[in-house]
């Protein structure tokens, strides 16, 4: 695979909105990496880096930040940044006034070809900052927290089966100031790794029948996957203690498989089935109560795409079940434990305009059609 030129790309989208694609959001999410899609496969694999992309997309649900991608024949960069800030002059509690809100979060991923491989790097942060004043009393109280990680991943083929592997490091930082003095400060490092093995049967560009199917195991290796944790990683962290935690102190394994079928020529439908499983053990400090939560999340979803002069037509839904064991520690002292029994479904909807093999202009929304704020667009270039 060889680049020539440098491509810029300017995105602006919301958290998490590239990595997955407009196409893959509306045909439904829990088919990401079963249905081959190329933006939404350069993040699962390095080795995917092979073509040129010039782009702007727009996710209403979330703040949106810049997004820039430079893609050249030996290094690609897409990063993303964006900034809440919010200063207020009127008081916020009584007798106090804040004097400076603001987060700073950041995302960015290298893609660097050494020799004939493909390494990715990515720096993902978030620093934020909120301050409150007391005129009269002449009091300060400062509330501060840093979250950041660092990934490397790269990617290899054995057959038609992709091996990847990323390992991952931490430090998160919460810091509580009264009048200028520590209340607590707690500092965690955290080291992750994560390795999966994909499989596409399938023989592109023509062949339209596959399965696919993936299985990844390992720890987090991101602040989202954190911060959805049943658990707070500070739930057993006393004040102004430092701690090491291997694989946050998790263990996630995710399981992935789909069946693609043909409609005519112009379309296909796709049946999938998802399961993600997280057991995460921890303790409450001021108890002493060992707790464990177990989730299992099983999914099964079902999409369309179709085409119709040039304009394909896209509906994804899925039938979720959500298990859930958590073992708590209540206000006497003594632990219970909650089981809980989910049943849902989801759906998505989109609508794609490719009036050539490389210009694309996609639309999607999920589950709120009649809401037009609520619709997404895309419109990329591949060459």
């Amino acid at each position: 695979m060889r680049y020539s030129a440098i491509c810029l790309v300017l995105l602006i989208s919301s958290t998490h909105a590239l990595e997955f694609s407009s196409r893959i959001k509306a045909l439904g999410t829990d088919l990401a990496w079963l249905i081959p899609d190329y933006q939404t496969d350069l993040y699962r694999s390095p080795q995917c880096f092979c073509a040129k992309m010039i782009g702007i997309a727009y996710d209403e649900s979330e703040p949106t930040p810049l997004s820039i991608l430079l893609c050249s024949r030996r290094m690609g960069v897409l990063a993303r940044y964006w900034l809440e800030y919010d200063y207020e002059l009127e008081q916020s509690y009584p007798g106090w006034q804040s004097t400076e809100d603001y987060t700073i979060e950041f995302e960015d991923l290298w893609m660097v070809r050494i020799k004939d491989e493909v390494w990715n790097f990515s720096n993902d942060g978030c620093i934020r900052r909120y301050e409150l004043d007391n005129a009269q009393t002449y009091n300060n109280h400062l509330f501060k927290d840093l979250e950041y990680f660092i990934r490397a991943q790269t990617s290899f083929f054995i057959g038609r089966v992709d091996i990847d592997f990323k390992v991952a490091a931490g430090f998160y930082e919460r810091v509580d100031q009264y009048n200028h003095i520590d209340n607590y400060n707690q500092r965690i490092g955290i080291t992750s790794g994560r390795i999966g093995l994909y499989y596409v049967g399938m023989t592109p560009p023509n062949d339209k029948r596959f399965t696919s199917c993936y299985l990844t195991l390992g720890g987090p290796i991101s602040r989202a996957e954190i911060n959805s944790l049943p658990y707070s990683i500070y739930s057993d962290i006393a004040d102004h203690e430092r701690k090491i935690k291997y694989f946050g102190n998790t263990f996630i394994s995710r399981f992935g498989w789909a069946r693609v079928c043909p409609l005519t020529e112009n379309g296909f439908f796709a049946i999938g089935l998802r399961n993600d499983f997280v057991y995460q053990p921890t303790h409450n400090y001021v108890t002493d109560n060992i707790l464990k939560a177990i989730t299992n999340s099983m999914r099964i979803p079902l999409a369309v795409e179709y085409l119709i002069n040039k304009v394909y037509v896209r509906f994804g839904t899925s039938f979720v079940y959500d298990f859930t064991r958590l073992r708590e520690s209540n206000d006497t002292g003594l632990i219970q434990e909650d089981i809980t029994h989910e049943f849902g479904y989801n759906y998505s909807f989109g609508i794609g305009w490719q009036p050539n093999k490389d210009l694309s202009i996609d639309l999607c929304n999920q589950e709120h059609l009649n809401i037009l704020s609520n619709w997404s667009i895309c419109v990329k270039y591949l060459f």
